[in-house]
């Protein structure tokens, strides 16, 4: 006799076995997100006061609480949470599990705000780091204040020592720690945060981080190296203040991490050591989101920022203002084959001997929609680069940016360069841009020294000082406006009869007001320059389509460099390489215009009349 057939349509297993495959694939996907470990089997919840509690119980009454947490997390296996009462607590602590800790509680309800019921763990001067975090560790530590940290021997994180483990450290101020000892390491110092360790990830959320020092080992708040490059240090949320170094990196000094930063403040640190006043990146990749680096010093190089040995670096939205470096960089430093890409921001009112917003030497930078204003590249000998400075087969490009109110100068009578941009060597690109109002001293605003330059849809107006000078290897300047500068517009040339070949070609372009509007010194070496479809001034007009007629701006006199409709630059430019719109995005049509604004005032379209 065969078995009897089972219908599968209302077998209670049929329907049971999707339920359970969801909730086992959901469960799978819950354990494999980043920092999420699976619930511990019987995790408990411990209560520690300071003010009532006694070490005689596993602490998990709240009605009787250990007094120290110290002993609550010896009571706790992985998966634990402890809970905290306000108050201060003078001692060091140790983690080596999956562990919570919170602070901010009341100790008679045990409810909750951590601003009301402020809760301290205090090192008092001892010389230990004031929370150890072990390796294969993952823990939360929530609401408390870190102080009094002061390691003078081994030099790892007066406030945090974080070794190959995952910590979120969230609500939490980290304050008056040091770690000033030097045991002989090119590294240790961080005076908040220390992390090594392969695979390190540490969080700061919504957290504060101030007044810490790192002595010369380096990174007055933070330091980190030796994580196999695996590791990861990210802020959100955050203001790092006040701290300092007598090494490099006031606020951060940082290896073989990856650096990510969000709505935060890297503000008036200090390096009176190297470089980086308020980070200084090694071989590590940065990004950094809708922040602002401010009023950082540095008796180095890299005011605000010091990237060298192949960092990349991607800043969108950032604020670079106010810092300060003795050398080189006062916002910004580029060195060793670094990359930096910027991206809405603005790099503004800082300061050094040469580089006053960026400096770059060997490395490469692009700027979309970014302003650069109001720095200083001062000195009482050389300076150079009111806005950048660049050298040494670096790349600069500059798209849609702002190059403003930039100066150079020099107290003690030295050499002055480039009151917006210097650039020895390596290739200058800008695209849509408006370099105005800088003041280099009677030097060139723009000065090129053997280096590619391309010049494209470009202003370069009112400056005090020359517009663009200097020996391109190869130069190209197509649709661009340089107006109402002092002493000349566009000169071209060699310094010596020993430099490379300049060749020049300049396309579409308006020369005006200048003094001397354009020149090309061919009298020492082999320089070649192109003009055409162009409108001089005072020069040589030398070339195919060239005019010399007043290009009629519409208000000159208030900075406005558009055309009126009468001017003779309208629909006289060749539409053989022009761009296909203008500064301001309008599209150049049929036969473009001359200079960097297409005109945009009415158009008679006669009616098309159809046989």
């Amino acid at each position: 006799m065969s078995k009897p057939a089972i219908s599968q349509h209302n077998s209670p297993l049929r329907l049971f076995l999707p339920l359970l495959l969801a909730a086992l694939a959901l469960t799978g996907l819950v354990w494999g997100l980043p920092g999420v470990s699976p619930a511990q089997a019987g995790a408990a919840i411990r209560y520690v006061d300071g003010a009532s509690g006694s070490d005689a119980s596993d602490c998990t009454n709240p009605a009787s609480p250990c007094q120290t947490i110290q002993y609550a997390i010896n009571q706790s296996p992985a998966g634990d949470e402890i809970r905290v009462a306000q108050g201060t607590y003078t001692e060091t602590i140790g983690m080596g599990v999956t562990l919570t800790l919170k602070g901010g509680y009341e100790a008679s309800g045990w409810t909750r705000d951590i601003s009301a019921n402020p809760t301290i763990i205090d090192a008092n001067g001892a010389n230990s780091s004031v929370v150890n975090i072990a390796p294969g560790a993952n823990v939360m530590v929530e609401g408390f204040t870190i102080q009094g940290g002061t390691l003078v021997d081994s030099g790892y994180g007066g406030g945090f020592s974080v070794n190959a483990a995952t910590v979120v450290i969230s609500g939490t101020t980290i304050q008056n720690n040091s770690a000033t000892g030097d045991s002989g390491g090119e590294f240790f110092g961080g005076g908040a945060l220390w992390m090594e360790g392969d695979g390190a990830d540490v969080s700061l959320i919504n957290s504060f981080v101030l007044d810490n020092t790192g002595g010369d080992a380096g990174g007055g708040a933070v330091s980190a190296c030796c994580t196999g490059g695996t590791g990861n240090l990210a802020l959100q949320n955050t203001l790092v203040q006040g701290n300092s170094t007598s090494g490099e990196g006031g606020a951060f000094r940082l290896s073989e991490v990856s650096l990510f930063i969000t709505a935060s403040q890297i503000i008036s640190n200090t390096a009176s050591g190297c470089c980086g006043g308020g980070i200084r990146a090694e071989a590590i990749p940065v990004t950094i989101t809708n922040s602002s680096i401010l009023s950082n010093t540095t008796n180095g190089g890299g005011g605000g920022l010091f990237a060298d040995n192949s960092s990349s670096l991607a800043l969108n939205n950032v604020n670079v203002s106010g810092n300060q470096a003795a050398f080189s960089g006062g916002g910004l430093a580029l060195s060793g084959n670094a990359t930096a890409n910027i991206t809405d921001g603005q790099i503004a009112n800082n300061t050094a001997s040469t580089g006053g917003g960026l400096w770059q030497d060997s490395a490469s930078a692009t700027l979309n929609s970014v302003i650069v204003q109001g720095n200083q590249a001062t000195s009482s000998g050389y300076a150079s680069g009111g806005g950048v400075d660049t050298n040494n087969n670096s790349s600069l490009t500059l798209n849609d940016s702002v190059l403003a109110d930039n100066v150079v100068q020099s107290t003690g009578g030295g050499e002055t360069l480039g009151g917006a941009i210097n650039n020895n060597f390596g290739s200058v690109e800008m695209n849509n841009t408006i370099i105005r109002n800088n003041d280099s001293q009677g030097t060139p605003v723009v000065q090129i020294y053997q280096a590619a330059l391309t010049v494209t849809n470009v202003l370069v107006a009112d400056n005090q000082g020359p517009g663009i000078a200097g020996s391109p290897t190869q130069g190209s300047f197509t649709n661009v406006t340089i107006a109402n500068n002092i002493g000349f517009g566009l000169g071209i040339g060699p310094l010596g009869s020993g430099d490379p070949p300049v060749n020049v070609t300049v396309v579409n372009s308006i020369l005006w007001g200048n003094g001397t509007d354009y020149y090309c010194d061919t009298s020492v070496g082999t320089v070649n320059c192109a003009l055409s479809y162009s409108d001089v001034g005072v020069g040589d007009t030398t070339g195919t389509g060239n005019i010399s007629a007043d290009p009629l701006f519409v208000d000159a006199g208030n900075g406005d460099y558009h055309l009126q409709v009468g001017s003779p630059a309208r629909d006289a430019g060749t539409s053989a390489g022009a761009p296909p719109a203008d500064l301001e995005g309008t599209p150049r049509q049929g036969a473009p215009d001359m200079g960097a604004f297409e005109w945009t005032g009415f158009r008679l379209y006669l009616p098309v009349v159809i046989q």
